[in-house]
């Protein structure tokens, strides 16, 4: 039942991930690289395994044009991809890094190193690459201050241990990546639908009001970003929250039911990076919007419906990125 002429959508998004394979979280840990404390949500994925074929390098440094084959696993297959491009001019040598061969470096006329590409990121630039969530976390752990860095490298993350040991054993033609996404940016969305409520200016002023001022604790936000985003996925080595969503009663969960708005939405889109993420429930694409009615009869009875979270799963907009 329509009760005021406006209601409240919340709307969390997140920037193109932060990429990186698990060898490289003690250069975090080190400080040799930095890693921004508000990238508060983990994914753990695999793709297959990929290396360049040192051999195969050629470069014409008279018209700057590199080719360059890449070996790519498909369980016992290995296939070849070549590929052609062309460097900018100040680029007077390349490499492949050594043994596994993870790495184009551009060197100048000094042999000083310019730009290195990973193998993966190198791929993204010339084709596409489906990448499987395994397990997705939050980097609270026990203790708010954590970070990512901490949850994964520090605290015998047993998904990450498991993970890694599956494809040293059972997977040998997968490789794991992790993906950090920040969702530090939020809306509220105020509308008034299509059904006119009559209401007084000073009422609506006021409910308006309220949820502008409103604070929602960050900790309340990234864990029901990550609860929605595992029960969308539902990743394999995730062993909590995956039940239907209907039943989700988190404290979490238990907040947004309480605040009276009429949808959650939670997306994030991979256009810089072009990953096409997927699990057994939800097809490889670039953008994942998961839209979340909350209003569900005349009581305004608030809750999370799996028909709505199906929806959101089989729903693809990927065009938009091409437009």
């Amino acid at each position: 039942m329509k009760q005021f002429d406006f209601e409240a959508i919340f709307n969390y998004y997140s920037d193109d991930p932060y990429i990186f394979t698990p060898s490289v979280l003690e250069d975090f840990k080190n400080g040799d690289i930095e890693l921004s404390d508000n990238y508060n949500i983990y994914f753990i994925t695999w793709t297959n395994r990929a290396w360049f074929l040192v051999d195969s390098l050629t470069f014409d440094n008279k018209r700057n044009i590199v080719q360059i084959c890449i070996v790519i696993m498909n369980q016992y297959d290995r296939n070849i991809m070549c590929v052609q491009f062309e460097v900018p001019n100040e680029v007077k040598s390349i490499e492949v890094s050594d043994f596994p061969h993870k790495y184009l470096i551009f060197k100048n006329s000094e042999n000083e190193e310019i730009q290195t590409f990973h193998i993966h990121e190198f791929l993204l630039k010339h084709t596409s690459i489906l990448f499987e969530v395994l397990y997705i976390g939050r980097s609270y752990g026990v203790k708010k201050k954590l970070n990512i860095v901490d949850r994964l490298y520090n605290q015998n993350h047993k998904a990450l241990k498991s993970i890694l040991m599956n494809i040293t054993e059972l997977n040998p033609d997968k490789e794991a990546l992790i993906m950090a996404f920040n969702f530090r940016h939020k809306q509220k969305i105020f509308s008034t639908g299509f059904e006119y409520f009559e209401s007084t200016y000073e009422r609506e002023k006021k409910r308006i009001n309220t949820f502008n001022e409103m604070h929602i604790p960050r900790k309340i936000e990234v864990d029901v970003i990550e609860e929605i985003l595992i029960n969308y996925f539902r990743p394999k080595y995730n062993n909590y929250l995956k039940h239907s969503i209907d039943t989700l009663n988190t404290k979490a969960a238990r907040f947004f039911m309480g605040v009276d708005i009429s949808g959650l939405v939670v997306e994030f889109a991979t256009k810089e990076t072009g990953v096409h993420l997927y699990t057994d429930i939800v097809p490889p694409k670039r953008i994942h919007l998961i839209n979340i009615p909350m209003l569900k009869d005349a009581s305004r009875v608030v809750s999370f419906n799996e028909s709505d979270i199906e929806f959101s799963r089989k729903k693809n907009i990927d065009f938009y990125l091409d437009m």
